[in-house]
This record gives C-alpha cells, sequence and structure tokens, in this order.
C-alpha cells in the first residue's frame, strides 16, 4: 500500500516536489521491503494545474547511489510542468467530448420535434423564411420546401387585416 508519509504522497498533498538523494540510509526506505528495491536517490515532483494536483510525476534510481543536479531537478520540474499541462488538456479536450455528444444529442432530439410535430415551426431572418418544417407546409398549401423558403411572411399574408389594414403597410 502506498505511504501517507511518502515523497509521492507528500509532494501530491503538500503540492511541492521532494527529493531524496540518500533514499538507502532515510527513514523511508529502511524497511525490508523497501530495501528490495534498492532504490538510491528519488523525487517527487506534483503535477499541478491552478488550485489543485493532478498526479505525481516519480522518477527512481536504483542500485547506484545518484543525486540530483540542480539542472536535473530544473529538467524534471519542467516536464512535471508540460506533463500537467497535458494531463490538464487531455481532461478538457474529453470534456469537451462530452459536451459535443450532449449537445448532437440534444440537436437530434430538438430535430425529431421539429419534424414531427403538427405545429407550424418557420425560422427566418431579417429577409425571409430560411426553414420550415413539414406541418408548416401542410398549413400553408406548399408542396416543397422551396415553395416556402426564400418568402417573406407577407407573401403569406392575407390583402387586408382586421381593421381593414393592407398587409404590407403592416410588413413595411
Amino acid at each position: 500500500a502506498p505511504r501517507r508519509d511518502g515523497v509521492t504522497a507528500t509532494g501530491g498533498r503538500e503540492g511541492r516536489p521532494g527529493v531524496i538523494d540518500t533514499a538507502s540510509s532515510h527513514p523511508l526506505f529502511t524497511a525490508p521491503e523497501a530495501r528490495e528495491w534498492d532504490v538510491q536517490a528519488t523525487a517527487a515532483f506534483p503535477l499541478q494545474r491552478p488550485g489543485q494536483t493532478l498526479g505525481v510525476l516519480h522518477v527512481l534510481f536504483r542500485g547506484r547511489a545518484h543525486s540530483f543536479s540542480a539542472d536535473e531537478l530544473r529538467v524534471l520540474g519542467l516536464l512535471a510542468d508540460q506533463a500537467a499541462i497535458a494531463l490538464d488538456n487531455a481532461r478538457l479536450f474529453e470534456a469537451m467530448r462530452e459536451k459535443e455528444v450532449e449537445l448532437r444529442e440534444s440537436e437530434e432530439d430538438f430535430r425529431t420535434l421539429y419534424e414531427v410535430t403538427r405545429d407550424a415551426v418557420m425560422l427566418l431572418d431579417e429577409e425571409s423564411f430560411f426553414d420550415c418544417n413539414p406541418a408548416t407546409l401542410e398549413i400553408f398549401g406548399c408542396d416543397t420546401k422551396e415553395q416556402f423558403v426564400g418568402k417573406h411572411p407577407s407573401e403569406f399574408s392575407p390583402e387586408y387585416q382586421p381593421g381593414d389594414l393592407e398587409s404590407t403597410r403592416l410588413s413595411a
């Protein structure tokens, strides 16, 4: 089982690197199980993003003595930073893919509702209708979308509205 006071756990919990150059004499590595690994040096770097630790990059030297140089520690720190960014990007990418699936499913639900409802649904911009559902075609007596799309609403209005106002005067 992982140790709560080990280099990896401490680095992850405290969000700071941990380095042990003399692992063979360090209390964490004196147990018989730890001695079997013959760890001579170890370093753990938290993989951090703002406000959270995503994991820990842990490097072990076994079988021969090693002291981490300042350059090695700097490179390992940079590698941990890049790994954290990559993990965060992968997580964001996966979340984006999940949202795309949700959006696609929602769009499919809307499209099904749009197509099967018996109510007329018309989409228009400032100029004219640009889409409609089958119920609209039936209600307006059109056989195809081409007979409806591209037309201004006034083209489907009666010549006069209630109160004897001309439809063309109301739509202008």
